[in-house]
């Protein structure tokens, strides 16, 4: 299957220069520096909620082109942190490039218990951020991936098992998560469709 938009594409660059590991992410420098950049883009608001829509960004990017793969062949990659690179593209979402061989018939084995559950926990500790808003967020990225494809059946059945068990009031396709992100707390940016709080 061919990539729905940018969130969904994979590069292949012919050199890695320029481009950083997701393990970075965990350093609360480089950390601060990004959702530093993200808080500038939306504008007057908290860092903690910065941080909570950078989080959204972040998970949305890895998971779309492994659902993507899922989807098409039954199959993803099986990620780590040193396997996912990412460079800032302005604008738009972050480029996203994977060298990694090994493949996986599950999104939680091969994607988010190496990779998103330690960014998870950086962005919890880093900015004193509630896990419960994180995972939701997480849940949020499943459903947006697989309403983009078409599969809300595959992204059910991902989110009525552990870990996102109790993520979501509702699942797809009629999805509506248990937290908040947080964008609402910027000027203007109004509430998700699938936020808890309406």
């Amino acid at each position: 299957m061919r990539a729905v938009n940018p969130y969904f594409a994979l590069e292949t660059p012919s050199s890695l220069s320029g481009w950083t590991t997701l393990s970075a992410l965990a350093d609360r420098v480089v950390l601060h520096e990004r959702v530093a950049r993200t808080r500038a883009a939306l504008g007057a608001g908290p860092l903690r909620a910065a941080a909570s829509v950078d989080f959204l960004g972040v998970a949305s990017r890895v998971i779309s082109p492994a659902l993507l793969a899922l989807v098409g062949s039954a199959v993803t990659p099986a990620l780590s942190l040193d396997t996912v690179w990412w460079r800032d593209a302005v604008p738009g979402p972050m480029r996203l490039a994977v060298t990694a061989s090994a493949t996986s018939a599950s999104l939680v084995d091969a994607v988010v218990s190496p990779v998103l559950v330690p960014l998870l926990d950086a962005y919890a500790m880093t900015f004193a951020l509630s896990r419960m808003v994180l995972w939701g967020n997480m849940a949020s990225a499943v459903n947006g991936a697989a309403t983009q494809l078409g599969a809300a059946s595959v992204a059910a059945g991902v989110l009525s098992a552990p870990p996102f068990e109790g993520t979501a009031q509702s699942l797809p396709p009629w999805f509506r998560r248990n937290s908040c992100c947080l964008l609402y707390r910027f000027a203007g940016a109004g509430m998700c469709g699938d936020c808890v709080l309406p």
